[in-house]
């Protein structure tokens, strides 16, 4: 009776780590996938209110102590007793407390989970094999669970690295993507002599002003414009190479970014003629480091205009 009390437990532990694994999981893809796989959008987020949390929150750190306790008690000898022991009954009770919160998270408003690209599949995919491959044990309903259990606090702590790793070292390959295919748009805009390129940036105003110019100017001419807020690099870049068309006579481009380089990286790609900035504050200032440097990111599209072009500047700001 004792055993299938003691098993019912573990499977109870067990249940709710996995539970609080996979949304923890979801929401670390979804991070990063939000922050567009970038390592200084990540680190500003972190110093966020909303960010600190999840380094400085009070469970995190009373799991971290709890984890040193249990390498502190491995590496004396002591098999867990007497303080390892409490500190992964303390695990456990952390565990079930997140699974129930993660239930009513789920039931009332829903986890946040990435849109599920290829690079977003295969990130979980291999998170999942490293987390879980002591189920994939012959007697996986008693070895495999204890075992899970067992290294529970080390893959409980560990999951935020495991997911920038393999980030990483899938942004090799989307990396050469990248770059083939802005080299394939820059190819594609070269051969359109006749097409008028607007650019378009600042800190705020950018989408309204492109919609608007768009509107008007499609009164008269074939236009094409970037659509919604796919205003990066890449986005661009996919645009151009999917959506622009010989016959378009003028190219609306809408231009964001977080450091200096990005707009220019744009603008090499588009050959803007005409380039417009709508207005500059603090936006993004803890990735631009400065006022002034938001301030040089945002001109390097009018460097970037040929001489006979056209720089309209927002006369109020």
């Amino acid at each position: 009776m004792r055993t299938e009390i003691l098993y019912l437990i573990i499977y109870l532990i067990f249940f709710a780590f996995i539970i609080r694994t996979l949304r923890n999981a979801l929401y670390f893809v979804f991070l990063w996938q939000l922050k567009e796989y970038r390592l200084d959008r990540i680190l500003a987020h972190l110093k966020s209110p909303q960010g600190k949390k999840l380094v400085l929150g009070p469970l995190t750190l009373v799991k971290w102590i709890l984890l040193l306790i249990i390498i502190g008690s491995m590496v004396l000898k002591y098999q867990f007793f007497p303080f390892g022991f409490y500190a992964y009954l303390l695990f456990a009770f952390i565990w079930l407390i997140e699974a129930c919160l993660n239930i009513k998270e789920l039931i009332v408003r829903g986890w946040r989970t990435p849109q599920f690209t290829l690079r977003i599949n295969i990130i979980l995919g291999i998170a999942f094999i490293i987390i879980f491959n002591p189920l994939l044990f012959p007697d996986f309903l008693t070895v495999g669970i204890i075992s899970l259990v067992f290294y529970g606090p080390f893959i409980d702590k560990a999951l935020p690295l495991i997911i920038t790793i393999l980030v990483y070292v899938l942004n090799i390959p989307s990396l050469i993507y990248r770059k083939l295919m802005i080299m394939r748009a820059k190819k594609k805009v070269s051969k359109l002599k006749n097409l008028i390129v607007i650019g378009i940036t600042g800190s705020y105003g950018k989408t309204s002003t492109k919609e608007f110019l768009a509107t008007i100017l499609s009164e008269k001419y074939k236009v094409a414009k970037t659509p919604g807020f796919n205003n990066t690099e890449i986005g661009v870049a996919r645009y151009v190479l999917e959506e622009l068309k010989p016959n378009h006579e003028i190219f609306v481009v809408e231009m964001g970014a977080y450091k200096r380089g990005e707009i220019k990286a744009i603008c090499d790609i588009v050959k803007p003629k005409i380039g417009i900035i709508t207005a500059i504050n603090q936006q993004h200032i803890e990735l631009f480091g400065s006022i002034k440097n938001t301030q040089k990111a945002k001109y390097e599209l009018i460097e970037s205009l040929p001489k006979e072009g056209i720089a309209i500047f927002n006369g109020c700001n």
